[in-house]
C-alpha cells in the first residue's frame, strides 16, 4: 500500500510538534508532500528541517495539488474552514485541528461539502493530560 501523500496548512506550534513527529513516525502509512505557510521563512524552515519538497505561501495552491491526497489544517482557527472548504472542493480528505470552524454556518457548509464530495472530514482532537474533557 502506497503511503497517503500529506499537505500541510499552517506550519506553526502544532504542526511542527506535534503532526509532522507523528507522520514521520508512521512514515510506512503517510508521506508528507507539501508544506504552507502564509510566511514564505517559515514554510521553507520547516521545508528543509522536515524534507518536504513542496513549499508554498498559497493554500489554494497547495490543496489544488495532484500529489496532495489528505490536507491537514493546522491554521489559525479563524481560517480552518476556509482551508477545509477548499481542501474538500479538490476532493481531498481533511484533518482540521480543532476547531473546526468558528460558526454554525461555516460548520454546515463543511458537513454539506463533504457530504458532496464523499471524502473523509475530521477534527483532531486531542485531550490534556489528566483531564476528563481536555484542554
Amino acid at each position: 500500500m502506497k503511503p497517503l501523500r500529506v499537505g500541510i496548512v499552517g506550519c506553526g506550534e502544532a504542526a511542527q510538534i506535534m503532526h509532522l513527529p507523528s507522520l514521520r513516525f508512521l512514515s510506512d502509512l503517510f508521506e508528507v508532500t507539501v508544506v504552507c505557510d502564509v510566511s514564505r521563512a517559515v514554510a521553507e524552515r520547516v521545508g528543509e528541517d522536515w524534507n518536504v519538497p513542496v513549499r508554498l505561501v498559497d493554500h489554494a495552491a497547495a490543496v489544488a495539488l495532484e500529489e496532495v491526497d489528505a490536507v491537514l489544517v493546522a491554521t489559525p482557527d479563524a481560517r480552518h474552514s476556509v482551508v477545509a472548504l477548499e481542501a474538500i472542493a479538490a476532493g481531498k480528505h481533511v484533518l482540521v485541528e480543532k476547531p473546526l470552524c468558528m460558526t454554525l454556518r461555516e460548520a454546515d457548509a463543511i458537513a454539506a461539502a463533504q457530504e458532496q464530495a464523499g471524502v473523509v472530514v475530521q477534527v483532531g482532537y486531542t485531550p490534556g493530560r489528566g483531564t476528563t474533557g481536555g484542554t
